[in-house]
């Protein structure tokens, strides 16, 4: 079909008001023709613009306000998800080697070490959720990563923050209890 033609149909087609016949001549045609495919993308981005331009300015701030709030929140989890990254790698590590040394000095005792084991290598497997969020982030962007492992990352950011109130609330604990009893725990 003549390029003409084909210019000719490009505003039914792009306002989708043509047949399904004259739809796909027209992707037939688009297909194989980089000049007709140019005025294409050039008449849809004139007609994006006119729709723009008819949104008025409380709605476009409204718009820019919201996509806005979403990459601060996104950069400011990814910020999170990287320090709980750093967090469980490091605490894995020292729990593993903590439990390893304190079963080899108990003469390979099994007792209380074997749960701090055990908690290193949850840890250890969080920390390689956290790995996976990384590679699947860093190769396709948020669209890339799983519901899973993200769920996991929210999940572990929230234990850390339960850890930190028990551990806040002993401290001040121990230190009612040391105040309290003259300086001896």
């Amino acid at each position: 079909m003549k390029c003409k033609i084909i210019c000719d149909l490009l505003p039914m087609y792009i306002d989708e008001v043509c047949s399904d016949e004259t739809k796909e001549v027209v992707e037939e045609h688009l297909k194989t023709c980089s000049e007709c495919r140019r005025e294409y993308e050039q008449m849809k981005a004139e007609i994006s613009l006119n729709e723009a331009e008819d949104l008025d300015e409380k709605e476009l701030m409204e718009r820019g306000k919201e996509s806005m709030m979403e990459y601060v929140k996104d950069k400011v989890y990814r910020k999170w998800i990287l320090g709980d990254t750093i967090l469980n790698l490091l605490l894995a590590a020292y729990m593993f080697v903590y439990g390893i040394n304190g079963m080899i000095a108990a003469g390979n005792d099994f007792g209380g070490y074997a749960i701090i084991n055990i908690c290193g290598a949850f840890l250890g497997a969080i920390f390689a959720a956290d790995i996976i969020y990384w590679v699947q982030y860093l190769k396709k962007g948020d669209s890339g990563i799983s519901v899973i492992i993200d769920a996991i990352c929210k999940w572990s950011i929230g234990l850390k923050f339960v850890l930190l109130i028990c551990v806040v609330v002993a401290a001040v604990a121990i230190g009612f209890y040391v105040m309290f009893s003259n300086g001896s725990v």
